[in-house]
């Protein structure tokens, strides 16, 4: 999630089909009249067809106009991180990463603007300055969860699973709460053939308590975690327990598919297909379920 200038929210979408939590780009639109001092000056750009407020260009709300009003009259570091958000929402990437670097420019500790330029840049492939954009982030703001989380994504990406394991564990560290982290730290941990160590990151999530829809998530890789960890009975239970409770929950049934048919007895290839066959009841678009139905 983009940041307006404050950490609403965390970043990514956890997915119990595949255990990977996408970074999407999104944010919030600071209407108010945003308060960072002006710095050295207004850039020369401001004024350039990039940086100005072009209506044709920028569907924006009512509500919005007053953002843009104080931008004219007082363009600060906070209001070229939001123009930026604005602008990749819109799609205009190269607009959005300009004035994320005004921004940073006006106001040299502007970890906001560092963490959504390096989001910006990871749409248009560049993970080497992305990756150097959330250093700086995480310089600037330590206690950053969504800064650590997106820096281990893309370590996780580039198999640098050592890398990526010390990010996760840093989100999880700061919040402990934090589903998204624990997942993708279990997926790390697998991928290094430390399976109990994603068992008891799972297992732990789950003791916090967490809200019924991030639970459904920790279960559902638990069940896989269990299998990796030579559980499968555990696992295939632990699937079960959540099918029964959470009838239309996409993941657990593909989940639950998965494992039925890695176990491989007679009658498991029937019911991995009928698993695979309710997770497209429930979620039609759930293409690595169809590819599995192809396959099996």
């Amino acid at each position: 999630m983009l940041a307006a200038r404050t950490e609403r929210g965390r970043p990514g979408k956890c997915s119990p089909l595949n255990l990977i939590v996408l970074l999407t780009l999104a944010g919030t639109i600071a209407v108010a009249t945003q308060s960072a001092a002006l710095g050295q000056g207004v850039p020369a750009a401001h004024n350039t067809p990039c940086l100005r407020p072009v209506w044709s260009k920028l569907t924006l709300p009512k509500r919005s106009w007053r953002f843009w009003a104080a931008f004219n009259d007082h363009p600060t570091a906070g209001a070229y991180n939001t123009l930026g958000v604005m602008y990749a929402q819109q799609g205009r990437v190269s607009c959005a990463i300009r004035a994320f670097e005004f921004s940073f420019q006006l106001e040299s500790q502007n970890w906001e603007a560092h963490y959504n330029l390096a989001l910006t840049l990871l749409r248009r492939g560049d993970r080497s300055r992305s990756t150097r954009e959330l250093h700086t982030a995480i310089r600037q703001k330590p206690d950053s969860v969504s800064s650590h989380f997106a820096l281990g994504s893309i370590f996780e990406d580039e198999k640098k699973l050592g890398e990526a394991e010390e990010q996760f564990r840093s989100t999880l560290k700061l919040d402990p709460h934090f589903a998204a982290g624990a997942i993708r730290l279990s997926q790390v941990l697998i991928a290094e053939g430390k399976q109990r160590s994603a068992v008891a990151c799972l297992e732990d999530a789950i003791q916090q308590a967490p809200p019924a829809q991030q639970a459904g998530s920790l279960q559902a890789a638990l069940g896989l975690a269990y299998a990796e960890n030579d559980e499968m009975e555990k696992g295939l239970a632990t699937l079960k327990d959540l099918v029964a409770s959470k009838p239309d929950f996409a993941g657990a049934h593909f989940n639950l598919g998965l494992l039925y048919v890695r176990r491989g007895q007679p009658t498991d290839q029937e019911a991995g297909v009928s698993e695979f066959g309710e997770t497209l009841r429930v979620d039609n678009s759930m293409d690595a379920a169809r590819i599995a139905l192809g396959r099996y």
